[in-house]
């Protein structure tokens, strides 16, 4: 079976690193320059970021959080792939940690679900809009990327931020066809109160699928979509869906879809493997040059 999670690298904080904590959204001050921490305490949740903030950045790059292999071996809050900073100068960085994961120590993955009264996608990109705000970066010039679970929230949080482009690898795009039981009723029980999974998709199915949440919105954010032609899984259940599902916003000729194909394959012969360093370094370079110019 295609592994689940990612092997991205350590993922918490590195050492030495400020922390700045804040009691509010509205309270959030971010300096101009430097690398920070960020903890905000919105209503008892824990919304942490690391930032790389860069003089005259053109962009804000928002780097999304992948499913943890190991709790143990991963400490909170888990900041995937912030050793690429370095790889764009001409962009502010941002890496999330979703405090979904603080619902219950078990979970490896969070989708940014949050709980049933309260959907921390929404938060986070309250959040990311308020930094880049401050840093005076427009919507236009904010970019999500993220693999698989980071993916998801990628493309889910481009949606929600009007004028952002979403950059996902590998993602899922509907939980309700993923095909890791385990991670899925992982959501059910510590997010949704146990309720069965057509009980929460009849209620939160903008909250499931990235496909219902653009219907919602009726819009759709210009999107790069990378996908490992050996993964057959996401391939069938995610990516052939979810492009079939846009013909109806790119009929409107409004926003651009644009699909590159990579193959990787783990030395066990799983297919869901993220996309190398420099390749994807390419794409959002290449995506910046696309769409970072309105």
């Amino acid at each position: 079976m295609i592994s689940p999670f990612l092997k991205v690298g350590r993922g918490s904080v590195p050492e030495g690193i400020e922390t700045l904590c804040f009691s509010s959204i509205e309270d959030v001050r971010v300096p101009a320059v430097g690398t920070h921490q960020l903890r905000v305490h919105s209503d008892g949740v824990p919304f942490e970021f690391l930032l790389c903030a860069r003089e005259a950045a053109q962009y804000l790059l928002v780097f999304g959080q992948s499913a943890l292999s190991n709790r143990s071996a991963v400490p909170l809050p888990a900041y995937h792939r912030w050793t690429w900073f370095d790889d764009f100068p001409e962009a502010s960085c941002l890496a999330l940690n979703d405090p979904t994961l603080y619902n219950h120590e078990t979970m490896l993955g969070g989708w940014f679900q949050g709980t049933q009264s309260r959907f921390y996608m929404d938060d986070g990109v309250s959040l990311v809009r308020k930094i880049a705000e401050q840093l005076g970066i427009p919507a236009s010039r904010i970019f999500f990327y993220g693999s698989s679970a980071g993916g998801f929230s990628s493309l889910m949080m481009a949606g929600l931020l009007e004028g952002a482009t979403a950059i996902a690898e590998i993602p899922q795009t509907d939980m309700r066809k993923y095909h890791v039981k385990s991670a899925l009723q992982a959501l059910l029980t510590h997010c949704y109160a146990g309720m069965s999974l057509d009980e929460v998709s009849s209620l939160y199915a903008d909250r499931l699928s990235v496909l219902d949440l653009y219907m919602r919105l009726g819009r759709i954010p210009n999107i790069v979509y990378l996908q490992n032609s050996a993964d057959t899984i996401h391939l069938r259940n995610h990516m052939v869906p979810f492009i079939e599902g846009l013909e109806c916003f790119l009929a409107k000729g409004k926003s651009r879809v644009l699909i590159e194909m990579y193959s990787g394959r783990t030395d066990k012969g799983d297919g869901h493997v993220a996309a190398p360093r420099g390749l994807v370094g390419r794409v959002i370079r290449d995506a910046f040059k696309s769409f970072g110019g309105r």
